[in-house]
């Protein structure tokens, strides 16, 4: 069997073959847990990841990201908007 994943970063390709390779055809699908990041002035998104939009009224996209950042969950907000967060548990927290 070949696995083929063209255009498509490393960890998601990883991710979606662990899920191709599960053999229980009873798996049960789980909820999503939830974020350990909550705002009430923007979006909480998941898997940051290059090309996505960073701000939710300008069209400025990730270009390149550190190793340690793929995959964070994020906040999405207007540029010029404060920021206001609160983190549920330990988390490292990247502010820019």
């Amino acid at each position: 069997m070949k696995v083929s994943f063209p255009h498509v970063p490393s960890a998601q390709a990883v991710i979606s073959a662990i899920a191709i390779a599960a053999l229980d055809t009873k798996s049960v699908v789980t909820q999503q847990s939830s974020s350990i990041l909550k705002s009430t002035n923007g979006t909480v998104e998941s898997w940051l990841d290059t090309g996505d939009g960073l701000f939710a009224d300008e069209s400025i996209q990730a270009v390149s990201l550190p190793p340690h950042l793929y995959g964070a969950t994020w906040l999405k907000r207007k540029r010029n908007e404060a920021a206001t967060v609160q983190v549920t548990e330990a988390a490292d927290v990247f502010l820019a």
